[in-house]
């Protein structure tokens, strides 16, 4: 039964990798997100060569460094998926250093001469002081990283109304937020089952458990983290001109250069094509995508929203898809139509996100408004 679900875990592993690769274009979250399960498929190998009695079971200086990994990974993958920067900032490789300087002292420790002839037992054994110590860096590093990867989706979360028109599992990061608490648990399981293995109180099938835990992981990981697209905020930097160049604080823009002459045109440009375009029909309509279509910078798109129309991005483009709702709604040849056949006509992609906001823009749900009509 282990061997299967190891099995099943690296193969999985490397699958999804490999899928995740022929995403066009290749975006530095991808690779990052390859790279973590690469960590998996080599842990799940790790694994299969003990059981088969290849390598020993006292490599704790190995699984302990690619877990090491996991966390920066999480982390730098949740700061690359929502901000869609086009470098890897080479300072980001220092989050590595951690897993690589214990392999590198284990190797040193092993190639000592006093150590060349002593059986990896003894040697497990010798260096459980340094084991200790690295257990506790272990622990460190995983609640550091698991509390900054969350408070960057967080962070993120905020600013969804600014970026997105619509919200859902994928732009909100909710999977990923799951999947850093099941990492965290995960980790919890396997330090208690290792001491409680090695106290004698449990015997080896609790790592039959473990390794359930492990598969379901890296399946919700594959499928949705393959399903993600990359993200977007008004923060990144762009390659603008210095007086285009703004600081976007709790919904206040300062130190901007816009005039109230060039606001007025752009509020102007915007209004129209959005009246010719029906573009807020687009289910999946970001900031980002309006301001290709303009010809405005995201940057100058939101501070106009913000500052001089004093609406969200979100609640801009909803306004429109409501009206025409209601238009829909009043004609007799959409008398047939149902709510959500509506909904999707005007580009909400949910029931649920429709009736929300129709019953905060207009105070009653769009049952009740068709009702009188």
């Amino acid at each position: 039964m282990d061997i299967i679900l190891l099995s099943i875990g690296l193969s999985q592993s490397l699958f999804a990798v490999s899928m995740i690769m022929t995403k066009r274009p290749v975006k530095i979250a991808y690779i990052i997100l390859c790279a973590l399960l690469l960590v998996y498929a080599l842990i799940f190998g790790l694994d299969i060569l003990q059981y088969c009695h290849i390598i020993p079971s006292r490599r704790w200086f190995l699984s302990l460094s690619l877990r090491m990994f996991c966390g920066p990974l999480f982390f730098l993958y949740a700061k690359y998926i929502t901000k869609d920067l086009s470098k890897f900032n080479p300072k980001d490789y220092y989050h590595a250093l951690p897993s690589i300087l214990l392999i590198i002292i284990f190797f040193i420790l092993k190639l000592l001469p006093e150590n060349k002839s002593i059986s990896d037992q003894f040697f497990y054994d010798k260096y459980e002081w340094l084991r200790m110590i690295y257990g506790w860096i272990f622990i460190l590093l995983v609640t550091y990283y698991s509390i900054s990867s969350v408070s960057i989706v967080l962070q993120f979360k905020k600013q969804i109304v600014h970026n997105y028109s619509y919200s859902s599992f994928k732009n909100s990061l909710d999977w990923l937020i799951i999947m850093i608490v099941l990492f965290v648990i995960l980790i919890i399981l396997v330090i208690v089952s290792s001491a409680l293995y090695e106290q004698g109180r449990i015997d080896a099938k609790v790592y039959i458990f473990r390794h359930i835990v492990e598969l379901f992981h890296v399946y919700v990981i594959s499928i949705w983290g393959f399903q993600q697209k990359q993200l977007s905020t008004i923060h990144e930097p762009e390659l603008e001109d210095d007086d285009e160049t703004e600081e976007f604080s709790s919904g206040k823009y300062i130190k901007s250069g816009l005039k109230s002459d060039d606001a007025k045109n752009y509020i102007e440009n915007l209004i129209k094509f959005m009246d010719d375009s029906a573009i807020w029909k687009d289910s999946e309509l970001s900031i980002a995508k309006l301001a290709s279509q303009t010809s405005i910078s995201k940057h100058r798109l939101s501070e106009v929203l913000n500052e001089y129309l004093g609406k969200s991005f979100y609640v801009f483009v909803n306004e429109y898809r409501v009206e025409h709702a209601k238009k829909l709604l009043k004609k007799k040849e959409y008398s047939n139509w149902s709510i959500i056949a509506i909904a999707y006509e005007c580009g909400f992609n949910s029931k649920t996100a429709f009736n929300n906001f129709f019953k905060k823009y207009t105070n009653q749900t769009p049952s009740e408004f068709k009702k009188k009509w």
